[in-house]
């Protein structure tokens, strides 16, 4: 069980790190979904 869990958890790790980043990152620049569209074109201009 543990050999299967731990290869799991490494690959799912980084994901989750990285969902949870975009989430909180979307959450900071967009209060509601409202304003995800400015949100975007405001990534957009800065990247």
């Amino acid at each position: 069980m543990a050999g299967t869990t731990s290869p799991d958890d490494d690959r799912a790790a980084p994901v989750t790190v990285r969902g949870l980043l975009g989430k909180l990152i979307e959450q900071a620049l967009s209060p509601g979904p409202a304003d995800w569209p400015a949100s975007a074109e405001a990534w957009k201009a800065l990247s």
